[in-house]
């Protein structure tokens, strides 16, 4: 994963309460364990990457 688009994800897993500090930039296990929470917390099929409903969730997919 990029570093711009892993930065993204984890400043809106910090903005929900799912991920605490500063975001690095590097899709590290801190933040698979905020992501496999939030899929977790709304139902989903926990996975190592983000999906889109978990993108969406966190205002960062396109919703249609």
């Amino acid at each position: 994963m990029e570093s711009e688009r892993a930065t993204a994800i984890q400043e809106a897993l910090i903005r929900s309460g799912y991920l605490s500090g500063e975001p690095s930039g590097q899709w590290d296990a801190d933040s698979m364990a905020a992501m496999r929470k939030l899929q977790s917390d709304n139902g989903w099929q926990t996975k190592l990457v983000p999906d889109s409903r978990a993108l969406i969730k966190l205002g960062l997919g396109t919703q249609q």
